[in-house]
Formats: structure tokens, sequence, C-alpha cells
């Protein structure tokens, strides 16, 4: 033994191994120097196992097949040729014939390193391409550029972000369009870290993954990244997980720098804004790569490898040491930015309440693409996000668990929509059930085929860039030409008819002007901030005694005043101009201005915005009289086609207003102009407006009393109505213009007619009341939107024209039962009633002679103007004498 070198240590390797004598013997003489090369002795292995390079036979493992001593690899599959018994698979390998083709061991893809575990790396002077690897000097120089075009693409990226961000707090609104392009990248750029994620837990070989050169993390996997700096795993990790976050915090802090030269007053939480987003957006991402050490693979053999680095072994050793530390350190920069989230979500309502601009202006990269009262949903997006990057780390139920949390997600989406952008909660629900559909269809399906997955994911893909196109594409056209020439700010309440008439009679000047009223084109009251700052030419503001004490009116006269909008001021007689007292006492007299903090509107924005009032010129109107009305509108828009507003004298339809309430007035013009097109339409004439003064003229049939809250206080009302008493063919339709109607009780309305030094006001009471028991019509300019307001006009058409056609059976029915429930129900009343009954039933005879019959019954015809009891206008019991009457 001594002569054969047989030392006392081979003796004890020999007696521990688990093998026979005779190939105990074999390992030893092919591993001794001096007899291995004239002793050929192989060993002789049976079906299903290879020769090991010291001797003694091994079995073939998943992914290889033996025979005849020889082991052959699938393709996807790698085993070093000095270990045959070790096979690792190829886990990321597209294309398994890319990087490790199989055949012999130790066979790897041109230009890679098969001394590599599983081929992972290139050989040195070589980067990774497509068919394996291939030298750094066949591009040259070129290699160099293309990391640079990367890295300035997103610096460019950012500087653009922040600029707009600047542009858009100048504004104190961002617009419309912008906002859905703005959540559509933000919501594309998710949906792609989340494709990514899911890769790591499917087999599913992704078909966009060309989109992720907008990876913030990208450059640093790029092949050519690799020929300008030789760096080892670790470093590159380290490159990935500290210097990325810090890239996002110092290039958005140098574009600052830059801008202030421009802005000196640019304020701090614009950069914070920016830094904030790109965090938002990217969280995924971030939260991903630290987990990287964390995620590991298994090989047929038992060993462990990173997922995402295969040559490093997960054994909490060496470089995998070295990445789980850089792991620890790397998260405290997302996790220092969720803290501030979650604290600055949970001071947000105080901080809004007390009017904080500076802090709501800071959350804005939470809460901005949010719909207001839905901030909070930025806290849960966030943490759905920190678990979805958690599920792949699971040792099992990764899949379950992410199916889970998208489930939550979607239906958390499908109840609260919280984007701010209506169509963006559509793409939203659809991105999570292409997310769904991934996981389900990889979890169950047996074949891998990717078409199903690969068409959903395209469809998502183009939805989300045509939101972006068509953001991007409307908001340049609105910068070129603006939309909206006039934009009519007021009171609703208080001027809510008058600004109907205004936009009315200018788009009949000019049929091309666009006019913006916000109460028939809204449902969200912030949406007017968006469209003062980017889509309207002029504003318009009528003055009225609490335009200035409304918050949205003043959010959009602050937002016109920063953006220079060309301004004018129409003051009404109830105005007065702020003093220094009003402002002064302004924000405790009106308490829930503080809530435009919310949108960065600061109280001395506000106090400033109501100086400027007082210094934008007027344009008096204090009647609604045609002539004034004309003279406003004149200097407003030319009128191009002679459609000026005039009345016509003899009208076959008046229209009776209180001509002391300006609401009234502007709503019987209003009426006016929608109802003359369907009277001239059915040859019915044409309509007018009774003036003050003014009779009406014997050539009028129908008469509109428009019934305001404050209409019985009117003079001019009463004798009108005397007026129509004493005209037997005209017919008098009631028309509800407000919800505070209420007709005077007996008291009231006999002073009333009793100041008209009437011969018989009796007479007058008892025919009016008898009136007021028809349906009334409804007209409401102040509630209602312009097709509503169409349709109601044309409902009121249809009661004149029925009425005006010549003795038709409804007409005559309807008189008939007045009559009749005025006989029955005052049969011992004196002369009144009998001249009233008499003065009604003519119409009966003349019907009966033209051998047409009455059949509505009394019940029918007192259903009242409301139509129902309840409804009625309340009135209270008068007191119990015998000429008085009751409803």
């Amino acid at each position: 033994m001594k002569r054969m070198s047989f030392s006392e240590a081979d003796v004890r390797n020999l007696s521990l191994a688990k093998m026979s004598a005779r190939e105990a013997a074999c390992c030893w003489l092919q591993a001794n120097s001096h007899w291995r090369d004239w002793i050929p002795m192989k060993p002789l292995c049976r079906s299903g196992t290879v020769a090991h390079p010291l001797g003694y036979c091994v079995e073939c493992l998943g992914g290889s097949s033996c025979q005849d001593g020889r082991m052959t690899l699938q393709p996807g599959f790698y085993a070093h040729q000095d270990s045959p018994g070790e096979v690792f698979q190829c886990f990321d390998d597209v294309l398994p014939k890319l990087r490790c083709p199989g055949g012999a061991p130790g066979r790897c893809a041109v230009g890679r390193d098969p001394k590599s575990l599983a081929c992972s790396a290139c050989i040195a002077g070589y980067r990774s391409h497509q068919e394996g690897c291939i030298s750094c000097e066949s591009h040259g120089a070129w290699s160099h550029v293309v990391v640079l075009l990367y890295l300035a693409l997103h610096v460019s990226l950012i500087g653009v972000v922040h600029f707009l961000f600047v542009k858009a707090n100048s504004r104190r609104s961002t617009s419309t369009s912008l906002l859905h392009a703005e959540i559509g990248v933000c919501e594309l750029l998710t949906f792609l870290q989340l494709i990514e994620v899911m890769q790591t837990i499917t087999a599913w070989s992704n078909p966009i993954a060309w989109l992720d050169i907008f990876q913030p993390g990208f450059w640093q996997s790029m092949p050519e990244t690799h020929c300008m700096a030789q760096m080892d795993t670790a470093t590159r990790y380290a490159v990935q997980t500290l210097l990325v976050p810090l890239f996002f915090i110092v290039v958005p802090s140098m574009y600052h720098l830059l801008f202030m030269i421009g802005w000196r007053d640019l304020e701090l939480h614009l950069l914070g804004r920016t830094i904030g987003t790109i965090f938002v957006v990217f969280f995924i991402a971030m939260m991903s790569w630290l987990l990287v050490p964390f995620r590991c693979q298994t090989h047929p053999t038992g060993f462990r490898t990173l997922q995402a680095y295969p040559e490093i072994a997960c054994n909490w050793e060496d470089e995998h040491l070295q990445m789980v530390l850089i792991s620890g350190s790397g998260s405290l920069i997302p996790l220092s930015f969720l803290a501030i989230c979650f604290w600055l979500m949970c001071h947000y309502p105080s901080r809004l309440q007390n009017g904080d601009t500076k802090f709501t202006r800071s959350c804005a990269f939470l809460s901005l693409r949010l719909r207001p009262g839905e901030e909070l949903i930025s806290l849960f997006l966030l943490g759905r996000n920190v678990l979805l990057v958690l599920c792949p780390v699971l040792p099992s139920g990764r899949r379950a668990g992410m199916s889970l949390l998208l489930t939550v997600s979607l239906v958390v989406t499908v109840l609260r929509l919280p984007w701010r952008a209506k169509g963006s909660n559509f793409i939203d629900v659809l991105m999570h059930f292409c997310a769904l559909f991934i996981l389900d269809f990889y979890g169950e399906a047996q074949s891998n085929d990717p078409l199903p997955v690969t068409v959903a994911v395209m469809l998502v893909l183009a939805a989300f860039f045509v939101t972006i196109i068509y953001g991007f594409a409307r908001y340049f056209l609105v910068v070129r030409k603006k939309p909206f020439k006039f934009f009519l700010c007021h009171h609703k309440s208080g001027a809510g008819s008058l600004a109907r008439l205004i936009k009315m009679e200018l788009q009949r000047r000019s049929p091309g002007v666009q006019v913006f009223l916000g109460s028939e084109q809204l449902t969200d009251l912030t949406k007017p901030l968006c469209y003062v700052a980017y889509e309207v030419e002029n504003l318009i503001l009528l003055g009225t005694a609490q335009v200035l004490t409304q918050r949205w009116c003043v959010a959009e006269l602050v937002i016109a005043r920063l953006q220079k909008i060309n301004s004018v001021l129409i003051p009404l007689p109830d105005f007065r101009m702020p003093d220094a007292t009003f402002i002064t006492n302004y924000m405790t007299s009106v308490p829930d201005i503080s809530d435009l903090a919310s949108y960065g509107i600061t109280t001395h924005e506000i106090k400033d915005t109501i100086l400027w009032v007082c210094k934008l010129p007027c344009l008096p109107l204090g009647t609604l009289e045609p002539a004034s009305l004309n003279l406003v509108l004149g200097v407003l828009e030319p009128d191009q086609n002679g459609t000026e507003l005039h009345l016509n004298e003899s009208a076959r339809v008046a229209i009776l207003a209180d001509p002391e309430n300006l609401g009234a007035t502007a709503t019987a013009y209003v009426l006016l102009g929608l109802l003359e097109p369907h009277l001239n339409a059915f040859g019915l004439g044409s309509c007018t407006v009774l003036r003050p003064g003014q009779s009406p003229s014997r050539g009028v049939a129908s008469m509109l009393f428009l019934c305001s809250e404050t209409c019985w206080a009117s003079e001019q009302i009463v004798q009108w109505l005397c007026k129509a008493c004493e005209m037997p063919e005209c017919f008098l339709l009631p028309v509800l213009i407000g919800d505070h109607f209420q007709f005077p009780n007996a008291e009231v309305f006999s002073r009333l007619l009793d100041q008209q030094e009437l011969t018989d006001p009796e007479f007058y009471e008892t025919f009016i009341e008898t009136v007021f028991l028809e349906a009334a019509g409804t007209f409401t300019p102040t509630l209602a939107a312009g097709l509503d307001l169409e349709l109601q006009a044309a409902r009121l058409c249809h009661r004149i024209q029925s009425r005006l056609r010549p003795r038709i059976v409804r007409q005559n029915s309807a008189l008939d039962n007045a009559g009749d429930l005025l006989k029955a129900q005052f049969k011992r009343q004196g002369s009144v009633l009998q001249r009233l009954a008499s003065f009604l039933m003519p119409n009966k005879r003349e019907a009966e002679s033209n051998g047409l019959h009455a059949s509505s019954s009394a019940g029918s015809f007192s259903s009242g103007m409301f139509g129902s009891e309840e409804a009625r206008p309340s009135r209270p019991d008068p007191d119990e004498e015998t000429t008085s009457v009751s409803f």
C-alpha cells in the first residue's frame, strides 16, 4: 500500500463510502495520479445511472436521460461536466435553447460561461443577447450611447412631470384632460409592475416585456450595462436597491432648484408632490427589489438559488448574506415613505377642517387623483401593493393569496369608484379582471398557451393607451382653442334663472358661442374649477347678495384671477360691494370656505380675490327690460343676426310674472324663449311677457301665471289676475317656478282685492280660487337642465293648444264641472256664486247645442294644481263665514 501511495485517509474514506469494494477500488485507482493514466478501468453503470468522474455511478435526475453510462440533458437544464449528478434548471428561459441548449453536461449557449451555475453568466468581455452572449466590441461605443439615452429619457420625464405639477399649482386646479392622462399613466405603470410580480409565481412568458423600458430599474439589467462596468451580483443588487430610490429624490430636487430661477416663490411642497408621486407609482417595483434575496427556486437536486440571480445560492452565506443585508438597509427608504403617507392621511381630515392649505397641498400626491372624500383609499392601495409583493415569498398559497387581494381590491373599486376621472374607474376594473384571469388561467389550465392571456393583456393596454392619448390630445387642443367663450359664475338660488336667460340670449345672438352653465352640465361641483382654469375665455360674475359667500363661486373667482381670465361683473340690485369689515370677518362669517384648502386655495388668495372683484369692470343691470338686457348683452356679444330680445304687443299668449322679483322676471323671459318656437310650430301665435303698467290686450287667449314665493305681495300681479277675470274667453294657467309657493289665506287675499277698489271683490276672489283648481304646470329653470326645460315648455304648449282649439270636449267638461261644483257646494250662497256659475255655464249650453256632453266628475276636476289633495299649496282654514271659500 505504501508503494501504491495508499494513505490512511484513503482507507478511512473508502470505509465510510457506501459502495462495494470493487467500486471503491475503481474510484481510488482513477483518482490516483500514479495509476489513473495506465489502468483503463471504468465503472459499468446500469441504465438510468451515469458514471461519475470519480469512478462511481450516480442516478440521473429530472431534466436528463442516461444510457450506457452517459447523460443527455434536456433543453432548459444544465449540469457541470465534473458533476453530472447535479442537474440545475434554467428557470428564466423564454425558449430553453437560448441559454441552456441541453445535450452533454457542461454545454451552454454561445458566449456563456459553462463554469457558471446554470449558464447564468457571460464570458468576460461579452454581454447578454437573445441568442446567448455576444462580444461587447460588436457594437463599440453604441452600448454606452444606449444606456445614456435611457437614463436621459428618465431624467427628462421626471423634469416634465415636475414642470406640469408646478404649472398646475399656479392654476390651483388640474385639467380634466391632464387628469385622465395622469391617472392612465400611473395605472399603466402599476399594471406593468403587477405583471412582473405575477411572473414570479406563474409560468407565463410576458408578451409585453418591451414595455419594461419604462421600469426604473431596467437600465441596470440592460445588456449594454455589463459592457460599461463589470460588477459582481451583490454590487448590481445594491445599485438597483439603493441608488434608484436616491435617483428619484435627487433628480426632482435638481429640477426644483433650476425652476426656482423662473418661479422665485416656488414652494417646497411641489417637490414633495413630485417625489411622492414617483414613489407611489413605482412602490410595487421598489418593494419587489427588496424581496429579491428571499425569492428562491428549487432545482431537481434540491439545491436552491435566487430566482432573479440564478448564480447565487440561497444559503445565507457569502453573496446571499450580503444581498440580505443590502435589502434590510434599502427597506428603510420605502418603509419610511409608507410611514409618512400614513401620518399625512391620519392628520388630513383635521388639517382640512382647519383650512391648512400648505398641509393639504403636501398631500396632493395621495389625494389629487381621488375623488373628494375618498382620500383614505390611497392608504388602502399602498397596503394592497405591499401585500401583493409579499405573496411570491410565501411558501405556499401564493396564487390564492394574490387572487384574494385582487378580488378585495376589485370590490372596493366597484363600490367606491375612487378615481376622480370616471373612465379611470372603468379601466381599473378592467385591469383587475385581467390580473385575475392570468392567475386563474395558469393556476387551473393544463396548457401553457399564452394566446388567451396575451389577448386580454393587449385589450387592457389598448384601453390605457386610448385614455392617455385622449387626455393629452384634448389638453393640447384646449390650449390652442378654448371651447367655452363665457363662464357664468352665479349663485344658483339667487340668479339661476338670470344665468339661464343670459346663456340663451348669448347663444341666440351668435349660434356658435359656447356658454358654460354648471347647473346643467355637471354633477360634481369641483369640476368647474378645471373648466375655468383651462377651457374658458371670459368669466361673467352675476353679482347677487350671497354670491361672495358661496365657496364654489369664490373658488372659481380665485382661479380666474390667478389665470388672468377676462372677467366682468354684472351687479344686480341686491348686490353690495365688499368693504373692509366684510373682508376682515370673511373667514368667520363663511365657515365652510375653509373646505377650499383641499384644492390648494389659501385664505390670503381668497381675500385678494374679493378685493379683485371690486376692481372688475361693471355692466349694471337694474331691471330686466328688453332694452336694458340688450344693452348689456351687446357689450358681451354683439348681435350678428338681428335677434335682439323684443316683445310682441299683439301676442295671443301672455306670461304674468312678479315684476319686482328679478328671478321670476328672468324665468318669464326664459319661458318666452323656449315656448315661442312651439307655439309658432302649432300656429298658435306668438308669446309676450307683460311689463309693469301694461294690461293684457283683448287678443290674448291664454295667460301663464308664474307662481313665485312673493308674487302675492305684488300689486301688479293682483291687477293682472283681476283683469283676467273680466276676460271670459281667456284661459289662465298657473305655473309653478319654485318649491315655496303658497296660496294666501282668505284674510290676506281679501285685503289684496280690497286695495284694487273692485265693485264686487268676492266674485273675483272666488273666480281666482276656482282657477287654482286647475292642475298647475311646472317650469323650474333654477332646478332643471336644458333638456328638462325644453320638455316642460313643450308640456305647457300642449296645455295651451288644448285650450285654444274651438270648444273641444276637454275644455267644456272642465268648465261644466266647475259650474256644477260651485252650485252644489254653495247652493245657499247669494248673488256672487250665481253670477260666477252663470259666467261659466254658457259654455255648457253651447256644448249641448253642438251635441257635446260633459263626462268629467267634480272629483276629477278638484284634483288641484298638484294633482293630489296632499300636494296642493297650503292655505290655513278661514273663519266660517257665509261668503268665504275653503279648499
